[in-house]
């Protein structure tokens, strides 16, 4: 399973990442009617395609303990903010701007403090 593909389990089912159990199985009802073979059959091939990955998308999020694993990987797919970064975004909070000092003089960076 390769999470670093062109889009998520949750994009594929169109559901939010806090989505309920519930939310994703009806999203999975609904599109599996949409894109079944049966309502395609013009289309077989691509239709087949379709039901693949939104079966594979259905079954890692509806088992609890593989979204898990899944969230986590996803998780350590995309870009975060250092903490120096956080800090800076948050230039009207005193207190942020005091750990950032704070930071800065742990560092030994006392130009940036």
């Amino acid at each position: 399973m390769s999470v670093s593909a062109a889009r998520s389990h949750y994009e594929i089912l169109r559901v939010p990442q806090n989505a309920s159990r519930q939310q994703i199985q009806t999203a999975f009802r609904g599109l599996a009617k949409r894109y079944h073979p049966d309502k395609n059959p013009q289309r077989i091939s691509w239709a087949e395609a379709k039901m693949r990955e939104l079966l594979q998308a259905y079954e890692v999020l509806s088992d609890e303990r593989r979204r898990m694993i899944y969230d986590r990987r996803l998780g350590a797919h995309r870009p975060q903010m250092s903490f120096v970064e956080r800090m800076r975004t948050k230039k009207d909070d005193l207190r942020a701007q005091s750990k950032l000092v704070l930071h800065y003089l742990l560092e030994g960076e006392l130009d940036q403090a």
